[in-house]
């Protein structure tokens, strides 16, 4: 039974969207001076 929250994975797993954290950092490393401006590393965490 899916819900309007819920995320279907392609293997039919069933997770509640509010069990997701989505969090944005800034790269390391070189990269020139757009690495220094923007977030362009993304995390997803399921809490269990």
């Amino acid at each position: 039974m899916d819900s309007d929250d819920n995320i279907r994975t392609p293997r039919g797993l069933c997770i509640p969207e509010p069990a997701l954290s989505w969090t944005f950092a800034r790269s390391a490393g070189a990269g020139g001076q757009n690495v220094n401006k923007t977030s362009s590393k993304a995390s997803l965490t399921i809490s269990t």
